[in-house]
């Protein structure tokens, strides 16, 4: 395993090591995205129950006081996310992968026989939220300042599944988290994300991606940004979790 403690980076220890060196608000577990769309959520979860049981066990039992946090990706921009201009279009491909992100959602409650991951486990539903915005019709968040390029009229990342910067993937996920991790409402935050930058990027792409310039670069739309923070709300009240208005 590799661990980072936000200042230095050690190599090749374990995962015993690393959760030993600090006394732990919240400890955050998530499975491989790609194995999950690519088996389906619910064959993914039987393959790998064996495993993941032990280790929630482990960490509810060494660290009681930690909240154990279940991060639920999103299904990838792309069908086959290792085949860049692949994109998710056809009724087909929506209804599959809607399924996978509905499968994947209700695993939390299979760990335990008992029911007990509901209450114990919190699950951060990014992937809920992501689908939220493209019901919406919005499919850019993917979309890197750093590598965009128009494909099939979709702007994108380069691998199809991290979340992208001016696209607002970034930003979505951010919000998804502070409401977790806060307990407090992100509807009505006015922070603004920013990007500085040289580059120039054409006012076609600006338009598609809800961008504007800026001084010193681009930033996301405060319409887009109003959109992405309802979306992440409205996720994590569909987990049952309650947190305080803003303000």
């Amino acid at each position: 395993e590799t661990f980072h403690d936000g200042r230095n980076l050690t190599s090749n220890v374990s995962l015993e090591w690393g959760l030993a060196q600090h006394e732990w608000d919240f400890i955050s577990i998530q499975e491989s995205s790609g194995k999950t769309a690519e088996e389906g959520a619910q064959l993914h979860y039987e393959n790998t129950k064996q495993y993941w049981e032990p280790l929630l066990g482990y960490f509810l039992e060494q660290f009681p006081e930690a909240q154990i946090l279940w991060h639920q990706v999103w299904v990838n921009q792309f069908a086959d996310h290792k085949k860049e201009g692949t994109v998710i279009k056809s009724p087909e491909d929506q209804i599959k992968n809607t399924q996978i992100l509905e499968d994947y959602a209700k695993l939390i409650t299979g760990y335990f026989n008992d029911g007990q991951a509901q209450t114990l486990v919190q699950r951060v539903p990014s992937g809920r939220a992501w689908q939220n915005v493209r019901d919406g019709g919005y499919d850019f968040l993917c979309c890197r300042l750093n590598k965009t390029n128009p494909v099939s009229g979709v702007a994108h990342a380069g691998d199809g599944y991290h979340e992208g910067d001016i696209g607002g993937g970034q930003y979505l996920n951010a919000c998804v988290w502070f409401e977790i991790i806060t307990g407090q409402s992100v509807v009505g935050n006015t922070y603004i994300p920013e990007y500085k930058t040289t580059a120039t990027l054409a006012d076609s792409l600006l338009a598609q991606v809800q961008v504007v310039k800026t001084a010193n670069g681009y930033a996301v739309s405060e319409e887009l940004v109003a959109k992405l923070q309802q979306a992440a709300h409205d996720a994590v009240a569909s987990t049952g979790f309650t947190v305080a208005d803003a303000g």
